[in-house]
């Protein structure tokens, strides 16, 4: 399932890519030129279960891959600066690592964490050009998403669907684009713990991840 899933994103983001619109105008062209966005990120992550005292965990480290377009709504610029536009991310994956300090009788114990997301956004956005190369830009989307989690210490691979939403500001000059955004949703998961006679427990609670990603981006 999720090897389809992310085959089917793929395949999107190459027909998207080639579907790729003529450039018609030279004083529209700088808003068209840079539609395609390429983001490489880092992220400070927190991922928590809605059940109150539960477990929270920090990232360790969060890294993310982003791909997408921006479709205008219009060809000439409102007030010759302003363009309203439709974000398609065609590809979002995010892996964050997470480590959890454990007390024991003696020692402490320390279990690790993965989560790897993988989706698609779709949303709106808005770009300010004030000056010819420089771009202001802010949206927000809403992130369908196959998210997955795996606790090394007790083998299970959890997956399941998420919602997450988006919504960041950035500043691009031609090319080269530096933004923030936030990143919020949840998903369903199975966690296991174990106590000190080896008993293990299973808890199946919704968790909630909650991200501020901070990256550079290649405008094309």
């Amino acid at each position: 399932m999720k090897k389809h899933f992310l085959i089917l994103i793929i395949l999107l983001s190459l027909v998207s890519i080639l579907d790729a619109q003529e450039q018609s105008k030279q004083d529209n062209q700088d808003h068209k030129k840079r539609n395609m966005y390429l983001n490489l990120g880092y992220a400070i992550q927190h991922f928590e279960s809605k059940e109150t005292n539960f477990l929270t965990l920090k990232s360790d480290y969060a890294v993310s891959f982003t791909l997408g377009r921006t479709f205008y709504l219009h060809k000439k610029p409102i007030l010759k600066c302003i363009k309203f536009g439709i974000d398609w991310t065609f590809i979002d994956v995010n892996f964050a690592d997470y480590t959890k300090s454990f007390q024991n009788d003696y020692w402490v114990d320390k279990s690790h964490f993965y989560q790897i997301d993988a989706g698609m956004h779709l949303g709106l956005s808005i770009t300010l050009n004030p000056v010819k190369g420089l771009n202001f830009n802010g949206y927000f989307r809403y992130a369908p998403s196959f998210s997955s989690f795996y606790n090394r210490e007790f083998k299970p691979y959890e997956y399941n669907y998420a919602g997450y939403f988006v919504s960041g500001l950035g500043i691009s000059y031609k090319v080269i684009s530096l933004g923030v955004e936030r990143r919020w949703g949840n998903a369903i998961y199975e966690f296991k713990t174990k106590d000190n006679d080896g008993i293990i427990d299973v808890y199946k609670n919704k968790w909630i991840t909650n991200a501020i990603r901070m990256y550079i981006s290649f405008r094309f």
